[in-house]
């Protein structure tokens, strides 16, 4: 590959990969450090009676359950990112930064959400430590354990956010992305031996192998489906023209691709992160029996027993949906790209330029992304109907229909990355195969 052949000719390129690494791999150290003061057992059972927090245990890599210094991990810098792109519905000034090609806008939104990260860090840190803590998670219940908890949780998220928008600037990648990624892989070890003691511990030899490769051959078509979602889009064809000093008419083709995925994991972690905070904040006042939080628990979706509580996944799917068209609203917006082929001579064939042309793109973005949206929620969701199907409730499987979303769509992306770096390879290998002036 390139890649490989990159590492051992360019030194930079080397580098980036190796601090890149080196950053992400000290990052999971400290996932493994315990927290002073606190009962490293406690969030166990919690997480056991509720699935829907399993979601958040595996953001942060097990550092919830284990209480390590990095027990919130990232979450907070997520929930920030949910906030300020929510506030941009509210204010048209946030909205035209988000829109901004200036990198100083887009700097301005991306440290006005690390701070705000911090502020929520802090906020859950105290709510945490300060509740939990009076119900056993603390070893010594007093105010100073309370704050220094608190404090050691809060520069644990802190120093992730900051070494995840280091990792963006400087290095590889989407930093905030890849550790999500990390931790995310950090938990499928654990989450297949949940698997396994669930669903094949205790059947026959032939049993076991049976669903053994039921199991595995599930998660490969769900992987096979995630990489054609993240890799599927529709080319709408652009035609440009360009008269020369002569009168002639000179022309281009070209194209539009409208991905069928444009957000990648966006819409994914965000809507998970939405439905799991209610869930944490109820479990924070110690009222476990909430009937609403019973509809956000994946635990009783798509049962038998307790049907009506299925109406969740329809909150889950709608989320899916909004942050779908909300985010690629952001990314690609119709009027400026049919601004840009009017002013490049570029038509799109059988489509007038001007107002039919962004109605015509409108049209087109709307039907491409309710398909991927669609794909997105179907892939999330399968997992929750297999659990109320066979009857089980391992937070494990349910879970890794998003975390597959997720792991798919950010190798996918510093895949992307990385190949584009790597360009100057393509053209050393050309020159030194076939001469650097051939064809």
């Amino acid at each position: 590959m390139l890649i490989f052949k990159a590492l051992k000719r360019d030194i930079e390129f080397r580098k980036k990969c190796m601090i890149t690494l080196g950053i992400l791999i000290f990052i999971r150290i400290f996932c493994s450090i315990p927290t002073l003061g606190v009962n490293a057992e406690y969030f166990k059972t919690i997480l056991q009676e509720n699935t829907s927090l399993g979601f958040l245990n595996t953001l942060t890599g097990n550092g919830l359950s284990s209480l390590s210094v990095m027990a919130l991990s990232i979450t907070p810098y997520i929930t920030a990112s949910i906030m300020i792109q929510l506030l941009g519905i509210c204010f048209p000034k946030i909205h035209e930064m988000q829109y901004s090609s200036m990198k100083d806008d887009r700097d301005k939104i991306e440290k006005a959400t690390i701070i705000l990260g911090f502020f929520l860090a802090f906020t859950e840190a105290i709510a945490m430590s300060a509740v939990f803590g009076k119900q056993g998670l603390l070893i010594k219940y007093t105010w100073y354990w309370v704050l220094i908890v608190a404090l050691i949780w809060t520069a644990g998220a802190s120093i992730a956010s900051v070494l995840g928008k280091y990792i963006t600037d400087n290095y590889i990648g989407n930093g905030i992305s890849l550790i999500l990624a990390m931790n995310i892989f950090s938990s499928y070890l654990s989450d297949s031996k949940s698997i396994y003691i669930t669903l094949i511990e205790g059947k026959s030899d032939t049993g076991k192998i049976l669903f053994g490769l039921g199991i595995f051959l599930f998660f490969l078509l769900l992987f096979a489906l995630t990489v054609l979602l993240q890799e599927s889009e529709k080319d709408i064809s652009v035609i440009y023209s360009q008269k020369t000093g002569n009168g002639k008419n000179l022309t281009h083709d070209d194209v539009i691709p409208l991905k069928l995925c444009p957000g990648s994991v966006v819409p994914v972690i965000f809507t998970s992160t939405i439905m799991t905070m209610p869930v944490l904040f109820v479990t924070l006042t110690n009222k476990h029996e909430n009937e609403f939080l019973k509809y956000l628990d994946t635990s009783y979706w798509f049962t038998s027993t307790t049907p009506k509580y299925t109406a969740g996944a329809l909150i889950y799917v709608g989320l899916v949906f909004f942050f779908t068209f909300y985010y690629t609203d952001i990314t690609m917006n119709p009027v400026e790209i049919a601004d840009n082929l009017r002013k490049s001579a570029g038509i799109i064939p059988g489509i007038r330029p001007g107002k039919e042309t962004t109605e015509f793109l409108k049209k087109e973005r709307k039907y491409i992304l309710a398909i991927g949206a669609f794909c997105l929620a179907f892939i999330a969701l399968l997992p929750f109907v297999i659990n109320g199907i066979l009857g089980t409730s391992s937070s494990s499987l349910s879970f890794l229909g998003t975390s597959i979303i997720i792991t798919v769509g950010v190798v996918h992306e510093t895949m992307t990355i990385l190949n584009s770096m790597t360009m100057n390879e393509k053209y050393i290998e050309k020159s030194e195969k076939e001469g650097l002036f051939r064809a």
